[in-house]
């Protein structure tokens, strides 16, 4: 993986030669069976103007789908 990733910045034109990694890590991307996207009427209801809405469990997906899932929970927040 690690010699993909350098080779795909050099198509990028980064210049790998004068830039050594300082380090390494992986991501945990957690994920659920289904994901969530709603609001929490529970805790909205009982807040003093606070609307919480829960998005997450996406997975490695969340790359692909952070946009769209950004969107819904906005418009989640301003709709009453």
């Amino acid at each position: 993986e690690r010699d993909r990733v350098i080779k795909n910045a050099q198509k990028m034109g980064i210049d790998i030669e004068h830039s050594d990694p300082v380090g390494e890590w992986v991501g945990f991307r957690p994920c659920r069976p289904t994901s969530r996207l709603e609001v929490d009427e529970e805790v909205s209801s009982t807040s003093d103007g606070v609307r919480v809405v829960h998005s997450y469990g996406y997975g490695g997906s969340g790359w692909t789908v952070f946009v769209g899932a950004a969107r819904e929970a906005a418009s989640l927040m301003q709709s009453r």
